[in-house]
């Protein structure tokens, strides 16, 4: 007689995973990777930017003044591009803007208003299938008059201004969760006259100057009063300069620093190095990116997080401060182990998935044959 009791029924229902395990004990690191894949997937589905945040080196940095050094001073890191690499930008800008003092704000100010006017295309045609190089984003924006994000408008301001010999940088607004998301990124430029960075978003058209003394502010000090200003306060010190075309309610910019700018990063370097984008993986996930509404919003999800391990800005400078929020950056570059047990993992998956498929083939073959026989 079968014994049901509470006692042995635990042990017998125990017995068959465990037969199961002992026989085929890699089928144990199978599942594993089916369970850490399917948390993974459901992370990414979740918040891709977080996912992406952990593939990006950072150097944290508590002291503000560090953001507001020159550029001569600026660590080794803090590479510029060298201007005759962007020719076809220079090119393209105006002689009257290129004629102006290298860096004064009337250059910064008319590069702006033309840039926002002309090279730019309509934010209606805003697409994701846009490089990250700024002569390939140019060329995207005037010949394809495709519009990216945020990310492409500012590096490829950027580029301009360094193609008319001035020291750019792109600045990131991560937001809450990392990469994106609720974050923004804009364009800072060395202006040599005013001795100081001068912030420059060019999605929302616009430069933001101190109503006292008349100077534009950095995006360190664009930050600051989005933070801790009320409105009143804001709008009383703080003059949004804005172009044609382009006119978005100052209130609605204010509170769009407010919302997205608790963590801030600068580029460390190699930004618009276009040698890493030739790779082959980049120019795969940037395909599935650009393609993946096809498959669905985890496609073009996945496709932006592969993308992230080829992104020439993996390196970057944050400031960490009180509003600066807890974000995982770097796990993923600081544990490369677990990525490689989790392709492993992946491979043995496959292999495994190919041996049932070939197994059921056989099985389905081998009834044939018994009803032929019978």
């Amino acid at each position: 007689m079968t014994d049901f009791s509470p006692v042995t029924l635990p042990r017998r229902m125990a017995d068959g995973p465990v037969r199961w395990i002992q026989r085929h004990p890699w089928r144990l690191v199978v599942l594993g990777f089916l369970l850490g894949s399917s948390l993974y997937l459901a992370g990414l589905l979740a918040n891709h930017h977080a996912i992406r945040a952990s593939l990006i080196r950072v150097q944290e940095v508590t002291d503000p003044a560090f953001f507001r050094l020159p550029p001569e001073r600026m660590p080794s890191e803090m590479q510029f591009e060298r201007p005759e690499l962007l020719g076809p930008l220079r090119a393209a800008v105006p002689d009257s803007i290129r004629l102006l003092p290298t860096g004064s704000a009337e250059q910064i100010d008319a590069l702006l208003h033309w840039s926002v006017a002309h090279p730019y295309p309509s934010l209606a045609n805003a697409s994701i299938a846009v490089p990250e190089a700024p002569v390939e984003i140019f060329e995207t924006y005037a010949v394809e008059h495709q519009r990216g994000s945020c990310y492409n408008d500012a590096i490829l301001f950027a580029g301009f201004a360094q193609s008319l010999g001035m020291k750019a940088r792109v600045v990131n607004f991560n937001g809450s969760d990392g990469m994106g998301g609720s974050g923004h990124t804009v364009t800072e430029v060395w202006s040599p006259p005013l001795n100081r960075w001068v912030h420059v978003d060019t999605q929302q058209a616009c430069l933001l100057i101190d109503r006292t003394t008349g100077l534009p502010l950095s995006t360190l000090d664009v930050r600051e009063r989005a933070l801790t200003l009320s409105p009143e306060a804001f709008d009383r010190t703080t003059e949004i300069r804005q172009y044609p075309g382009f006119l978005i309610p100052a209130d609605h910019v204010r509170a769009y620093y407010a919302s997205r700018s608790v963590d801030l990063t600068v580029i460390a370097s190699g930004a618009f190095e276009t040698a890493r984008q030739e790779k082959i993986g980049y120019r795969v996930s940037s395909w599935i990116e650009a393609n993946g509404s096809a498959f669905g919003p985890l496609a073009t999800q996945f496709g932006r997080f592969i993308r992230a391990r080829f992104d020439p800005s993996l390196g970057r400078y944050r400031l960490v401060d009180r509003f600066t929020p807890n974000i995982s950056y770097g796990w993923r570059a600081r544990y490369p182990w677990i990525e490689a047990i989790w392709l492993v993992s992946g491979g043995l998956w496959l292999f495994w998935l190919v041996q049932a498929l070939v197994r059921r083939r056989r099985r389905r073959s081998f009834s044939s044959d018994l009803d032929l026989a019978s």
